[in-house]
C-alpha cells in the first residue's frame, strides 16, 4: 500500500455542521440551562462557553475554532535530509488532502531550515524566526502543531542575540578576573540603553565584517564568512567559561548558565513541547539512532553527530541526551514518541535506496500519527461548530483584540457611559473618516458595558462588525443572525423563527430587541452601515429602530458621504446630540505595542495568499475590510506621525494565513495612529529591517 493509500484510508470522521445543543435545551435561555444542576457537568462546560461567547461576555472567551492545520518541524536538517524530502514529496501532498477532503482544513507544514535567508543571519534572528513560528502554530494550528526530529546531532548552538546589561556585565567581570581579553565582546556586543530593562545586542555581522552578505564579490564574501564563524567561535566559548563560572560562584542559575550552551534545536523542543499546557493533543517525536557511525574524513559524520576536531563532541552528546533521552519523555507520552533504529550505510550515512524500509515505515507512522491528531482535535471542536456560535465568536474576539491594544479616546468613551447610563432611547451613531479610529472605539466601548453598568444587571453585548463575514455583509442574514442571538439568551423558542420575507424580518427584528429586561439589558453595535451591502435596499434603513424600546442601547458607526447610509440616518435620528464625530488622532499622539515590524525577517515563511505571493496593487478598503482581525503585534514599531510605511512580500510580515489573505487584497498599510490598520500607501523598502541604527540615530531604511 502507497504511502498516500495509507492517509487515505485513515480514519474519517465527518464532523456535524451544528452542535446541536439547542435541541438538547429543554429551559428557557442558556442561563438557566447552565445553572440547572441536571445538566451534565461535561454539557455544562460546553454550555458555559456559549453562555459567554452569546452574551458578549469578553472573560476568557476562545479564539475562533482554526480552519487550517500548521505543523513546525524541527530538526537539526542535515541529519534528516532523507526523511524530509520523502515526506515533503509524498506524505504532505496526501495529509494536505486528507484534512481537505475529510474535514475541510487546510494542512500547511512550516520548515525553516529550508528558505531562511541570509539576512536572517546576519542580524542573529534565526532562532527568534523559528520561536515566533512555533507561536504561530501553537495559536493558529487545530490538531498538531509541532513534531520533532531527535537523532544523534544536537545541533548548531548560537551566540545570544541579547544578554541582560547586569548579566553581561558580570560575564565580563568573571573573564577580566581570569586575565582574559574582552575587546571582542565589546566590539559586536552593544548597549541598547532604551530597552526596558537595558541590555546588550549582538551586532549584525556586516556592519563590522562588511562584504559578509556581498553576493557581488564571492571571494570578499567567503573571507569575511571565514572570519565570522571564527570570532563566533572565540566568543562562544569566552561566554561559555564566563557562564560555568558564574554558575560555580553562585551568581548564575543553571537556567541561566545552560542558556550559554543551548542549541536552537533544544529551544525549539522548550517552546514547542516542554513549555507546552496539553503537549500530547499537539505535539509528535520521532527518534533516529544511528548505529555504527564511522567517524573519519571520508564519511558523512558531521551530518548526524556533533563533531570537534574530527572527534564526537561529548559536551553536545551530553546535552542532547539529557534533553532527547529523559526531558522530552517526561512530557510527552510514550503515544507520541516514535523510536528507530538503523545501520550506517557506505559514506553517507542514511540512502533513500538502502532504507527504502525505514523510510517507508516512518512515513506512514508520521501519517497515522499527525491524522490521528487531526481527528481527535476534530472531534473536541465539533461541540463548537454551531455556525450562530462561530459567527459570533467571530466577532467578539476580533473586538477583544482590537480593544486589547487602544488607548485615548476619553471624551467619546465618557459620551458612550453617559449614554449607557440613561434613559435615552435613541439610537447613538459615531461618524468619521475612514481609518479615524471608529471600529477601534465601539470595540472598546462594548469591552466596558459591564463595568458600567455594574452588579445587579447582566447585559447582552451583541456586536456585528459589518463586512467582517460574509453573514454580517447583508441585511438579511445579519438580521437574521441578531435575533437568533436574541433568542438564545431571552427566549429560546424563538431561535430559528425568523421569517424570510424582508418585511416581516425586520418587524421581527424590532419586536425582538423589545425583549430586554431592566436586570438584563440588551446593547447592540452596528459598526460600518455603509458597508452593508446595498441588496435588500438596506441603505434605506427600512429596518433600523429610531426609538428604542425600554432597557435597549443601539451603537453605530458610519462614513459620511460613502453612501446613501448618511441621508437616510439623518433622517431617523434627527438629534444632533446623538452624533459623535471620531475625529483622526493628533499627530502627536502614537500607538506603540510590541512589534512584529521590528522584526521583518522573522517573517520569512511563505503563505498563500489569494492571485499572488505578494501584496495586491489594488485598494479595495471599500469591498473588504482588513481592520478588525489583526492582532495588535501586527500594527506597532512606526512614528506616531505615521511617517514610516513598509512594503515588502507577504512572507516577510505576515506569518498569519488568514491576515494574509486580508493583506493580499490590499497595496500595503501605513499605521494612521490608535486604530487598527486602515490601509493607506506604502514606501517599498528594500532591505529587511524597518530601520537603521546609525550613530544612535534611528533612520527609515533604504
Amino acid at each position: 500500500m502507497s504511502r498516500k493509500a495509507a492517509v487515505r484510508d485513515s480514519r474519517s470522521l465527518k464532523h456535524s455542521q451544528s452542535s446541536n445543543l439547542s435541541k438538547k435545551l429543554t429551559k428557557n435561555n442558556l442561563n438557566d440551562a447552565v445553572a440547572d444542576p441536571s445538566t451534565p457537568s461535561e454539557e455544562a462546560e460546553v454550555l458555559d462557553i456559549y453562555q459567554k461567547v452569546f452574551s458578549g461576555r469578553y472573560d476568557n472567551i476562545p479564539a475562533p475554532i482554526s480552519q487550517q492545520v500548521r505543523v513546525f518541524t524541527s530538526s537539526t536538517f542535515t541529519d534528516t535530509t532523507v526523511e524530509r524530502n520523502a515526506l515533503m514529496e509524498e506524505v504532505y501532498p496526501a495529509l494536505k488532502e486528507y484534512c481537505r477532503e475529510n474535514h475541510g482544513l487546510d494542512f500547511q507544514v512550516v520548515d525553516m531550515r529550508w528558505g531562511v535567508r541570509d539576512e536572517a543571519t546576519d542580524d542573529h534572528m534565526t532562532t527568534k524566526l523559528c520561536i515566533t513560528e512555533i507561536g504561530n502554530c501553537q495559536r493558529l494550528s487545530l490538531g498538531p502543531n509541532f513534531v520533532v526530529f531527535l537523532c544523534q546531532k544536537y545541533g548548531y548552538r548560537p551566540l545570544p542575540s541579547e544578554i541582560l546589561t547586569s548579566e553581561f556585565d558580570t560575564l565580563k567581570r568573571m573573564l577580566i578576573e581570569n586575565q582574559e581579553d574582552v575587546s571582542l565582546l565589546d566590539t559586536w556586543y552593544i548597549e541598547d540603553a532604551n530597552s526596558v530593562p537595558k541590555q546588550y545586542v549582538l551586532q549584525p555581522i556586516s556592519s563590522i565584517l562588511f562584504n559578509f552578505n556581498n553576493k557581488r564579490i564571492p571571494k570578499l564574501q567567503e573571507r569575511d564568512a571565514k572570519t565570522w564563524w571564527q570570532v563566533e567561535a572565540r566568543m562562544q566559548n569566552q561566554l561559555r567559561k564566563a557562564a560555568k563560572l558564574c554558575y560555580d560562584k553562585g551568581f548564575f542559575t543553571h537556567e541561566q548558565m545552560h542558556n550559554y550552551f543551548m542549541s536552537v534545536t533544544e529551544r525549539e523542543v522548550i517552546n514547542g513541547i516542554l513549555n507546552s499546557s496539553n503537549p500530547n493533543e499537539h505535539c509528535l517525536c520521532f527518534v533516529r539512532h544511528i548505529d555504527n557511525i564511522v567517524v573519519n574524513a571520508t564519511t558523512a559524520a558531521a551530518k548526524f553527530i556533533d563533531l570537534t576536531a574530527d572527534q564526537i563532541n561529548s559536551e553536545a552528546q551530553k546535552l542532547l541526551a539529557n534533553l532527547r533521552d529523559e526531558r522530552v519523555p517526561t512530557k510527552l507520552h510514550k503515544s507520541c514518541i516514535r523510536r528507530y533504529a538503523v545501520e550506517w550505510f557506505s559514506k553517507d550515512g542514511i540512502d533513500a535506496t538502502y532504507h527504502a524500509s525505514y523510510i517507508s515505515k516512518f512515513c506512514r507512522d508520521f501519517s497515522s500519527s499527525v491524522t490521528s491528531l487531526i481527528d481527535s482535535a476534530v472531534v473536541k471542536q465539533s461541540k463548537f461548530r454551531d455556525p450562530l456560535y462561530s459567527e459570533i465568536l467571530r466577532h467578539l474576539y476580533g473586538s477583544h483584540l482590537v480593544s486589547s491594544a487602544f488607548h485615548g479616546r476619553e471624551k467619546e468613551i465618557e459620551i458612550a457611559k453617559q449614554y449607557v447610563l440613561s434613559e435615552k432611547q435613541i439610537p447613538m451613531i459615531f461618524q468619521g473618516e475612514n481609518g479615524c479610529g471608529k471600529t477601534s472605539l465601539l470595540a472598546r466601548i462594548s469591552t466596558q458595558i459591564r463595568s458600567w453598568l455594574g452588579i445587579g444587571k447582566d447585559p447582552v453585548v451583541i456586536l456585528r462588525f459589518i463586512g467582517t463575514t460574509a453573514d454580517s455583509s447583508s441585511i438579511s442574514p445579519l438580521l437574521t443572525s441578531v435575533c437568533d442571538q436574541i433568542a438564545w439568551n431571552y427566549d429560546m423558542k424563538l431561535k430559528d423563527q425568523s421569517p424570510t420575507e424582508l418585511s416581516k424580518l425586520f418587524h421581527h427584528f424590532k419586536r425582538m430587541i423589545a425583549l430586554a429586561t431592566s436586570d438584563k439589558p440588551l446593547i447592540i453595535f452596528f459598526d460600518s452601515l455603509d458597508l452593508l451591502s446595498t441588496v435588500d435596499a438596506a441603505h434605506e434603513l427600512l429596518w433600523f429602530p429610531p426609538k428604542l424600546p425600554a432597557n435597549v442601547k443601539f451603537f453605530a458607526s458610519f462614513t459620511p458621504g460613502a453612501s446613501s447610509i448618511e441621508r437616510a440616518i439623518r433622517r431617523l435620528v434627527e438629534d444632533s446630540n446623538h452624533y459623535v464625530t471620531v475625529e483622526a488622532m493628533e499627530k502627536t499622539v502614537g500607538h506603540l505595542c510590541p512589534a512584529l515590524f521590528l522584526y521583518p525577517s522573522l517573517m520569512l515563511y511563505s503563505v498563500h495568499v489569494p492571485g499572488s505571493s505578494t501584496i495586491s496593487p489594488t485598494l479595495q478598503t471599500s469591498t473588504y475590510r482588513p481592520s478588525m482581525f489583526i492582532p495588535p503585534q501586527i500594527h506597532t514599531y512606526f512614528a506616531p506621525d505615521s511617517s514610516y510605511a513598509l512594503s515588502m512580500p507577504i512572507s516577510y510580515f505576515c506569518p498569519d494565513p488568514y491576515l494574509a489573505e486580508i493583506f493580499g487584497y490590499f497595496e500595503g498599510y501605513l499605521l494612521s495612529e490608535g486604530n487598527i490598520g486602515q490601509i493607506y500607501k506604502l514606501l517599498h523598502m528594500r532591505n529587511t529591517s524597518c530601520f537603521k541604527e546609525k550613530k544612535g540615530k534611528r533612520e527609515k531604511g533604504e
